[in-house]
């Protein structure tokens, strides 16, 4: 995937890898009992899916979030799972806080390529860009 990004003319310093988050084991086991299924996701699974991808990122010298450290750092992480795997409301918000603080830090650099979109004419917003383009030019 890192090599595909390349290929795209990503540079290297705005490409990050992030962790999968950690399991309920408990939440998500239940569930899956309950559907007669095997338990087939575990914590010490994920612990080794984190570093598995820490190691991706340093061979590849790009930047890495390890969301599981992250999320088990958290008093009550389990309310961040809504099923035990999936995010909640709550984990997805923690999710996006850390994604904006990472975006902001990687793509500061970026130039802007239209305008914010407050200035932007509500009643004729092609009319607008259009202008803009042109004027940009």
């Amino acid at each position: 995937m890192i090599e595909y990004i390349h290929k795209l003319d990503v540079p290297t310093d705005h490409i990050s890898l992030i962790s999968l988050p950690p399991i309920d084991e408990n939440k998500w086991g239940a569930i899956e009992i309950a559907k007669g299924r095997a338990i087939t996701r575990r914590l010490d699974t994920c612990a080794t899916y984190a570093v598995a991808c820490q190691e991706v990122a340093n061979v590849n010298e790009v930047s890495f979030v390890n969301l599981y450290e992250a999320m088990l750092m958290q008093k009550n992480w389990e309310s961040f799972l809504s099923d035990g795997l999936h995010f909640s409301r709550k984990g997805s918000e923690f999710l996006a806080r850390i994604l904006e603080n990472l975006l902001t830090d990687k793509l500061s650099d970026l130039k802007w390529w239209f305008p914010d979109w407050k200035v932007i004419n509500p009643n004729d917003p092609a009319e607008f860009i259009s202008h803009y383009l042109q004027s940009q030019m």
